[in-house]
C-alpha cells in the first residue's frame, strides 16, 4: 500500500500562492485565449497583470510601468519572444528582471535559443498552474538574492570609493603635513641660524665692551702712575746731572773726571730708555682707551686713519709674535660720522684676519684713500698669506664659516664687518688667490651711518 506523504503548511503555501504580495505580471502573449487563461491565474492568487500582444507593445509597456517578472510566449507577430527578451535584458542592464518563456519546446534548439536571448526559465504549455506559480515563486527568491547582491555590492562599491575618497585627503592631507613639517624645519632652521649669528655678533660686541671697560679701567688706573713716573723721571734726571757736574768739580785726577762723565753718559741713555717705555705704555693706554669708545658718545665725527693706528697697536702683541711686517700708507681723509666701536671692530677682524693669514712671517700693507667723485673711503688690506680657494671665497662672509682649524675661529669677523660696511652705506670686496695672499677692500661713505647702532656700549 502506498504511503500517503505529509504536507507542511508552508510548503503548501508556496504552492498555492505567491510569496510576494501584489506581484506586478507582465504577460506577453499574443493569442487571447491563452493570455486570458495567465490572466485569470495570476489575479486568482493576488497578482496584478499588465497584457501585451507581441514583444514590441511589451517595451513600449515598459517604459512608464515597473513590472517583476514577464511571460514571454515566443511565437508573436511584429516582434517575437526572442528579440523582446534580448532588448528587454538590455534595458535592464545591471537590474534583475525574470522572464519566463512559455512555448510548447517541441526541441531543444527552441529552448536554448531562448535561454540565450535571456530567459530565465520556461513554461511548456498548456501551463499547470501549480508549476506557473513554483516558478515565478523561483524566479522571485533569485531576484531577491540578486537584489540584496546587488545592493552589497553597490554599498561596496560606494565603500571603496568612500575609502579611495578618503585615503586620497589623507594623501593630500600627509603631502600638506609633510610640506608643512618641512617648511616649519626650514623656518626653525633659517631661525635658529638668525638667533645663533646674533649671538655671535652679542659675543663679539660683548667681548669688545669687555676690552673697552678694561681698557677704561686700566687707563683710568695705569695714567696716574705713568704721569708720576715720567714727571719723577726727567726730575731724576735733573737731579743726576746735578750730582754728576758736582762730582766733575770735585774729582782731582783726569781718570776721574773721565769716569764720572762715563756713568753719566751711561745714566742718561738709561734715563732715556725708561722714558721712551713709559711713553710706549703711555701710546699703548691711550690707543685701548680711544679703541673702545667707552667715554665717547655711540655716533660721531672721526679720522679713520686714527682708528687704523689705534687697532694696530691692540694688535703689536700678536704683530711682534713673528717676523710680520705692517706698513701703511694712509692718504689724508674727511671726517666720517659714523659709529667708532663698530669701525673698530670692523677693522680688527679684517686686520686680524690678515696677521692669522700671514703665520707670523710675512708682509701686510693697509692703504686709505679718498675718492671725491664718488664721496666715499676706501680701505686696503693686503697679506702676502696663505689665500683663499674660489670656493672659499663665495662662502667667506656666510656666518660661520671659517677655513681656521676647530676652536680658532667663530666665522663671523667679516659677517660682522661687511654688515659694519653696509651700515655706513658701503660694502666689502674680497679678492684672493690660493697661496698668493688677500686683499680686503672696505668702502665706506662720507654721508655716515644710516641704521641704528649694532649696540650701544656702556658709560665706564
Amino acid at each position: 500500500k502506498k504511503k500517503k506523504m505529509s504536507t507542511n503548511p508552508e510548503n503548501e503555501k508556496w504552492s498555492t500562492s505567491f510569496e510576494k504580495e501584489k506581484l506586478r505580471v507582465l504577460i506577453v502573449e499574443d493569442e487571447l485565449i491563452s493570455r486570458t487563461i495567465l490572466r485569470e491565474m495570476v489575479k486568482r492568487f493576488g497578482g496584478i497583470v499588465y497584457e501585451a500582444e507581441n514583444g514590441k507593445e511589451a517595451l513600449n509597456l515598459m517604459e512608464h510601468t515597473i513590472v517583476d517578472i514577464i511571460l514571454m510566449d515566443l511565437c508573436m507577430p511584429v516582434m517575437d519572444g526572442f528579440e523582446a527578451s534580448r532588448k528587454i535584458k538590455k534595458r535592464a542592464g545591471d537590474t534583475f528582471l525574470p522572464i519566463i518563456s512559455i512555448n510548447a519546446f517541441d526541441d531543444d534548439a527552441t529552448l536554448t535559443k531562448a535561454l540565450a536571448c535571456g530567459a530565465d526559465d520556461f513554461l511548456a504549455k498548456p501551463v499547470s498552474t501549480a508549476i506557473l506559480i513554483s516558478k515565478i515563486n523561483t524566479m522571485m527568491r533569485i531576484k531577491k538574492i540578486y537584489e540584496e547582491e546587488h545592493e552589497q555590492k553597490i554599498e561596496l562599491i560606494q565603500t571603496k570609493d568612500l575609502l579611495e575618497k578618503t585615503n586620497k585627503r589623507l594623501s593630500v592631507a600627509n603631502q600638506e603635513l609633510q610640506q608643512y613639517q618641512n617648511d616649519l624645519e626650514k623656518r626653525v632652521q633659517r631661525q635658529t641660524h638668525k638667533l645663533r649669528k646674533k649671538d655671535i655678533q652679542l659675543l663679539e660686541m660683548d667681548r669688545m665692551v669687555s676690552i673697552g671697560t678694561l681698557s677704561a679701567g686700566m687707563a683710568h688706573e695705569i695714567n696716574n702712575p705713568m704721569g708720576f713716573i715720567k714727571a719723577s723721571i726727567g726730575t731724576l734726571r735733573k737731579q743726576f746731572k746735578q750730582m754728576s757736574d758736582l762730582n766733575e768739580k770735585l774729582a782731582g785726577s783726569e781718570d776721574e773726571k773721565h769716569t764720572g762723565q762715563s756713568i753719566q753718559s751711561r745714566a742718561q741713555k738709561g734715563f732715556e730708555r725708561v722714558s721712551r717705555g713709559v711713553d710706549r705704555v703711555i701710546d699703548i693706554v691711550s690707543s685701548l682707551k680711544r679703541f673702545s669708545n667707552i667715554d665717547m658718545e655711540n655716533i660721531r665725527s672721526l679720522n679713520i686713519n686714527n682708528n687704523i693706528r689705534d687697532t694696530i697697536n691692540i694688535l703689536k702683541s700678536e704683530i711682534n709674535l713673528g717676523k710680520i711686517y705692517i706698513q701703511t700708507q694712509l692718504q689724508k681723509l674727511p671726517a666720517v660720522i659714523c659709529s667708532p666701536i663698530e669701525i673698530n671692530l670692523c677693522l680688527y677682524n679684517v686686520i686680524k684676519n690678515a696677521i692669522d693669514a700671514v703665520n707670523q712671517t710675512g708682509e701686510i700693507q693697509i692703504i686709505t684713500t679718498h675718492q671725491p667723485a664718488e664721496k666715499t673711503i676706501c680701505i686696503k688690506i693686503m697679506d702676502n698669506g696663505c689665500g683663499m680657494s674660489e670656493a672659499d671665497i663665495k662662502r667667506a662672509f656666510t656666518p660661520f664659516f671659517t677655513t681656521k682649524p676647530v676652536g680658532q675661529g667663530t666665522g663671523m669677523g667679516l659677517t660682522i664687518a661687511e654688515k659694519v660696511a653696509r651700515n655706513h652705506r658701503g660694502c666689502i670686496e674680497l679678492s684672493s688667490k690660493k697661496g698668493e695672499g688677500t686683499i680686503v677692500t672696505i668702502v665706506l661713505s662720507q654721508l655716515g651711518h644710516i641704521t641704528a647702532p649694532m649696540f650701544k656700549p656702556e658709560k665706564a
